[in-house]
């Protein structure tokens, strides 16, 4: 009966279930799969990053929407000129949606990764980074 009851609200959508996904940890950055509009890969995840961010190389790939602006952002790596923000993009980790917007499009990034998951990300799905286990639990739908 408990059990049944369980199942009801989950489906309703009245009680979260947990999503767990392998966490990659490579040197000191962590990271997890996903896709940004369809195209799946690496999303870098830095949670002293504010925002979610887009890479050239996948900005190249779609027809995106997005605005030229003038700005700096303080970055791990030092200052960095931000020149594009895309209006907005759907992202999809472990199941989960979460539609960002006005994502910002670091500049001159060697990496494979095709996206970041900022603090906005981490915070509205609700993730806890479980490095004993190495999991990305994420608790709640944005």
């Amino acid at each position: 009966m408990r059990r049944a009851l369980l199942l009801l609200l989950l489906v309703a959508g009245l009680v979260q279930a947990e999503v767990s996904l392998p966490l990659i940890i490579s040197g000191g950055t962590l990271a997890c799969r996903g896709s940004i509009d369809g195209h799946r890969g690496l999303l870098l995840i830095d949670s002293g990053s504010s925002v979610t961010c887009l890479f050239p190389a996948q900005v190249a790939q779609h027809s995106y929407r997005f605005r030229k602006v003038r700005m700096t952002a303080h970055t791990a790596a030092g200052p960095q000129r931000i020149r594009e923000v895309v209006r907005r993009a759907r992202f999809v980790v472990g199941g989960i949606t979460y539609r960002a917007t006005d994502l910002v499009v670091l500049p001159d990034c060697n990496t494979e990764a095709i996206g970041l998951l900022g603090c906005d990300f981490l915070t509205a799905t609700g993730a806890r980074i479980d490095l004993a286990r190495k999991r990305l639990v994420l608790t709640r739908k944005p």
